[in-house]
């Protein structure tokens, strides 16, 4: 590949990267045993549950 083809690739994904976000927060061990019980439920990653569940929310309010 060449050096300019690679620089634009990277800068794409970094761009992408960028744009997303991490968000910490703590609670109490009963709570996240509860999220990790309901995500097994619902067979998906706890972190991809509580995403879902924020938007969700979000678009609500929005509504």
């Amino acid at each position: 590949m060449k050096a300019k083809k690679i620089e634009k690739i990277r800068n794409e994904a970094t761009s992408r990267v960028n744009k997303e976000s991490l968000v910490q927060f703590r609670l109490e061990p009963e709570i996240l045993d509860r999220l990790y019980e309901e995500a097994n439920k619902l067979g998906l990653p706890v972190g991809t549950m509580v995403r879902m569940w924020v938007m969700e929310r979000l678009n609500e309010k929005s509504a």
